[in-house]
């Protein structure tokens, strides 16, 4: 049975695996607590400073993932250039994440590739594989990739569980009011 979900569910979806590909990056990650009409979804701190960051959740159509760049309320298109830095872009189909910056895209929508085009064209094209976030940390705390077996019939895994927490020591001067995201490892045994 497939059940629908709410453009909130999506968004929440795409906001979570965008923050933990980020974190398994080995970088920061905020949540802009107070400000839920905000155009930024979260912000990330690396070594060259706070970047603001917009999530989406991709489609894939052919081979390309395809995500708007841009918001459209009242059937009025609103452009995110000057607002953020990033578009974190979360495809549920390749289960990827990207981090695309803002300047790297048009004012509507916009798509990665995942494959070459079938008329050769090689300029011009932005490689998904350029703009992955993530994708070997992810698969070291992936239960599918790291099951394997106790030697006593018992399947094991890890799964990483996180949880938001509010930001302590000399970073929660810079943002009043921020939160982190924590994790741990929680191993897991079903019997095979």
């Amino acid at each position: 049975m497939h059940v629908h979900s709410t453009p909130s569910e999506i968004g929440a979806r795409a906001e979570a695996a965008i923050a933990r590909a980020l974190i398994m990056d080995g970088k920061q990650v905020y949540i802009p607590l107070f400000s839920a009409h905000a155009r930024a979804d979260l912000v990330f701190e690396d070594v060259s400073g706070l970047h603001r960051v917009q999530c989406k959740t991709s489609r894939v159509i052919g081979d390309v993932v395809w995500f708007r760049v841009c918001s459209n309320t009242n059937n009025e298109p609103k452009d995110y250039r000057g607002q953020i830095d990033f578009f974190g872009v979360f495809s549920p189909e390749l289960d990827e994440v990207y981090l695309v910056p803002v300047a790297d895209v048009p004012l509507r929508a916009a798509h990665l590739r995942v494959a070459p085009p079938r008329n050769g064209q090689r300029k011009g094209i932005r490689w998904a594989a350029d703009y992955r976030i993530g994708s070997e940390e992810r698969a070291a705390y992936d239960p599918r990739a790291r099951a394997g077996t106790s030697g006593s019939g018992v399947a094991t895994s890890r799964v990483r569980c996180c949880s938001w927490r509010p930001q302590r020591g000399p970073a929660a001067g810079r943002a009043r009011g921020a939160r982190s995201l924590h994790c741990s490892d929680i191993p897991m045994r079903r019997r095979s």
